[in-house]
């Protein structure tokens, strides 16, 4: 609140303190989202909503003043993540929107700039996230598609680069998402089916990259679940088994697992049995029954979500 008002008074002062209205942004943004955090709806959309008509009113910056560019998507970004928390998805679209268009401007002025490609797909990576949380689903796909290909870009320049394979395979799997909802099954899985190929090279390549050995077990379910939907029941089943066994190994390594791997892990066992006793390989579905069972009973306290 201090450093609210001490930016709102040199606001005050000098209106056309582009530095000054950033920092007030920002620390509105970041009071909005204390008030967030202790449940307080009304006050962090009150915040919120003055931090979002100040950024709004903050004037493009010239595409040759890279300082300026920063400046504002360094306000955009934390108030576009934030729109999102509270469910603010047509503010966080004309927020990414906003970007995109930053981030475009400084590609363009330079072109060979590593930096400026990850921000730019970043962008479009919010962007498609978000107009698909809006039921935008084309739109949606547009912006993932021209996220995938810039990541590709800067998997191309540095193959060796895990974060940017990582976060290619990310926006794959949404990528993916994105087209299933369009029907467009084959092209999902074509994503799909790429986003499981760079975990499996992350996992194979580092062993202890937990973070990759989950993200390649969820993807490697929902490739069974779009398997299964097709009747490949036999290609569901690989994926199943492979992803349930990575998130045992998962839930073994870890002192406290999280609630949310071992809720996932017992719904994929399951769904696995069924589809395992479905083609008669029942010694197998009774195995997976038992290691869903043992998992229910080690963590009793552990709450089902139906939406998982």
């Amino acid at each position: 609140t201090r450093a609210v008002n001490i930016y709102q008074l040199v606001v005050e002062l000098d209106p056309d303190d582009l530095n000054a209205q950033s920092g007030l942004a920002g620390a509105l943004t970041l009071l909005a989202d204390a008030h967030r955090r202790l449940d307080h709806p009304a006050e962090a959309a009150d915040h919120l909503g003055r931090a979002i008509s100040l950024a709004e009113s903050m004037p493009y910056p010239d595409s040759a003043d890279r300082q300026a560019q920063d400046r504002l998507a360094g306000v955009l970004v934390p108030l576009g993540t934030l729109s999102v928390e509270l469910g603010e998805f047509d503010e966080a679209e004309r927020l990414y929107m906003r970007l995109v268009d930053i981030r475009f401007a400084t590609v363009k002025l330079h072109p060979g700039s590593v930096a400026a490609l990850r921000d730019l797909a970043s962008a479009e990576d919010h962007l498609g996230s978000v107009a698909m949380r809006l039921g935008r689903l084309d739109t949606a796909e547009e912006w993932l598609a021209f996220a995938v290909n810039n990541r590709q870009e800067l998997v191309d320049l540095d193959p060796d680069d895990r974060e940017a394979r990582r976060e290619l395979a990310e926006t794959l799997t949404r990528l993916a998402i994105a087209l299933g909802q369009l029907e467009r099954i084959d092209e999902a899985e074509r994503a799909l089916t790429r986003a499981v190929e760079i975990h499996r090279e992350l996992t194979d390549s580092d062993p202890d990259d937990h973070d990759a050995q989950r993200a390649l077990a969820v993807n490697l379910a929902a490739l069974g679940s779009m398997y299964r939907a097709a009747d490949r029941l036999e290609e569901a089943t690989a994926c199943q088994m492979g992803a349930a066994s990575i998130l045992l190994l998962l839930i073994d390594l870890a002192p406290n697992p999280e609630p949310k791997v071992v809720q996932t892990t017992i719904a994929l066992l399951t769904e696995l049995a069924e589809t395992l006793r479905f083609l008669g390989r029942i010694a197998e579905a009774d195995t997976a029954n038992v290691q869903a069972e043992d998992l229910a009973t080690r963590f009793p306290e552990t709450p089902f979500d139906e939406d998982l």
